[in-house]
């Protein structure tokens, strides 16, 4: 089976985070079957048996990482056949995208959150709006209204008390174009 495991905030070759070839190395030592990094985002695509062994490469990996180049950002594991519907979704059809800045797809650390009352749910600010979340991943759409656009992830990680990660889903549209089979 093919995943992606989503570190977060890692930008490749940053002070405190792997180089490309650190963070695949890691993943092979920790057991992914052909992991290949993608783009620079913290974003790897790799092979387990399944979902509890990917969860473990990941894991390890991450501690390996810690050691290795002083990360201490954590990650999460998710399916590419899990993404499919995601990126398909149509909570995103009623947001005009020459309105928005992003839509984002975000993936909480621990799978156990729910939802923070009723959705939609706009943050203080207004620049994002949650509008799916279900197995700890999130749907939103993010606007910018001043000088930075709306963080998913600040608004999520205050909600729920939970680390998250997010991509825009371009940048997953086009991880599942490259390695879905």
């Amino acid at each position: 089976m093919k995943f992606a495991a989503f570190l977060r905030n890692v930008n490749l070759g940053r002070p405190g985070a792997p180089t490309r070839a650190q963070l695949e190395a890691a993943m092979e030592a920790a057991g992914a079957i052909a992991p290949q990094s993608f783009q620079t985002n913290g974003t790897v695509v790799f092979c387990a048996r399944s979902l509890a062994a990917a969860d473990r490469v990941l894991r390890k990996a991450l501690k390996l990482l810690a050691v290795e180049c002083d990360l201490v950002e954590p990650g999460c594991v998710r399916s590419l056949d899990e993404l499919v519907p995601l990126v398909e979704s149509r909570v995103f059809k009623p947001y005009d995208p020459d309105e928005v800045y992003e839509y984002g797809l975000s993936f909480a650390c621990d799978r156990k959150v729910v939802a923070p009352g009723r959705l939609p749910l706009d943050n203080p600010k207004g620049d994002v709006r949650l509008l799916s979340l279900k197995d700890g991943n999130a749907l939103c759409v993010c606007w910018k209204r001043g000088a930075s656009p709306g963080s998913p992830n600040l608004f999520l990680e205050r909600t729920t008390g939970l680390a998250w990660t997010t991509r825009a889903i371009g940048t997953v549209r086009r991880l599942l174009a490259k390695h879905a089979d």
